[in-house]
Parts: structure tokens; C-alpha cells; sequence
């Protein structure tokens, strides 16, 4: 489904963010 993949990538995009908000 493509909505599952949409959520993986906001995942992957939160977990880059939150290290480069450090």
C-alpha cells in the first residue's frame, strides 16, 4: 500500500530530523 510506504518515509524523516535538530 502506498500510504504504508508514505509512513516509512515520514519514519526515516523524523528519525534525520530529530538528529540534525541535536
Amino acid at each position: 500500500d502506498l500510504k504504508d510506504g508514505y509512513i516509512l518515509i515520514l519514519n526515516r524523516v523524523h528519525d534525520v530530523w530529530e538528529h540534525y535538530q541535536a
